[in-house]
């Protein structure tokens, strides 16, 4: 026990809460699958990085008094982390960090220079800020911010990557959900209408009597088609209304008409006055 709580003292806080951390993500793997399967390379990999990153701390530790007081570099470099710590450890880096949030949708279509410096940002901040802290946190002699900051980089930043990454997936869903219910309705409407052309007495799932109207088409489909809008499941995706320009019109299909044309308009994602997240069909009876 004595050997365990020494060696604890000797990897510091941050490395015995990564170690803890890959032990328990090891033992949930086990126990949630019953095989070892699902430890791919990725795992193995980050064991031994961090084996790596904690012998050079503790090498650096035993060694800091002669290697900071012999290495000019190496001074400096630890007289410029320790003045104003929490600045250069914690605030600075996460501020840097988190903009980067703020940036995404622009990044997306940003083309030519601004482009090109956004993906500079990026890689600066996903990549530079946990360097910047990590080296600080090697050579400072005040560590609590940088073992905060990494802290925050190593399980905070990640939970929010992740919700961030699971959301994206699930609005992605009902997004190609919404765009495949406006081409069903189209589809649906239009073979529909054409029952009444090829002399059928009934249209809409024989709910309407030909000859087929735009009234009777937007009607109809209202009453027949009970898909429920993904962005709000507890309604039916499909209404009689002339707009997809608000952001309550989310995920609806909506039918209108005008003499004998009949208008398809849905909005697939906010926002909504967005032209790229609208959608528009238009069917005439003849």
């Amino acid at each position: 026990m004595k050997k365990i709580i020494s060696e604890a003292k000797k990897t510091g806080v941050f490395f015995l809460l990564v170690y803890l951390g890959i032990i328990a993500y090891v033992f949930l793997s086990i126990y949630s699958t019953n095989s070892l399967d699902n430890l791919n390379i990725t795992i193995f990999i980050v064991i031994l990085i961090t084996i790596v990153l904690d012998l050079i701390n503790r090498w650096i530790k035993k060694n800091s008094h002669r290697l900071f007081r012999t290495i000019k570099f190496l001074r400096k470099t630890r007289e410029f982390y320790d003045k104003n710590p929490w600045r250069k450890g914690f605030i600075f880096p996460g501020i840097f960090f988190l903009s980067t949030f703020f940036f995404l949708e622009i990044s997306a279509e940003a083309e030519g220079f601004f482009g090109k410096f956004l993906g500079t940002y990026f890689l600066l901040a996903w990549a530079g800020s946990p360097l910047w802290v990590l080296v600080g946190w090697l050579t400072t002699s005040k560590k609590t911010p940088y073992n905060v900051s990494l802290l925050t980089g190593f399980i905070v930043v990640p939970t929010f990557v992740v919700w961030y990454a699971v959301n994206g997936f699930t609005n992605g869903a009902k997004k190609n959900a919404i765009k495949t219910m406006h081409a069903q309705t189209v589809k649906y409407i239009s073979a529909e209408i054409q029952k009444c052309q090829t002399g059928e007495s009934k249209f809409m799932s024989n709910n309407k009597d030909c000859p087929a109207t735009a009234a009777k088409s937007v009607s109809g489909a209202v009453a027949t088609m009970t898909d429920k809008n993904p962005f709000d499941t507890l309604k039916n995706a499909v209404r009689v209304s002339e707009n997809n320009t608000n952001n309550e019109d989310v995920g609806y299909v909506s039918l209108s008409h005008t003499g004998s044309t009949i208008f398809i308009k849905t909005c697939i994602d906010t926002p909504c006055k967005k032209e790229k997240n609208r959608l528009q069909n238009t069917i005439l009876i003849n």
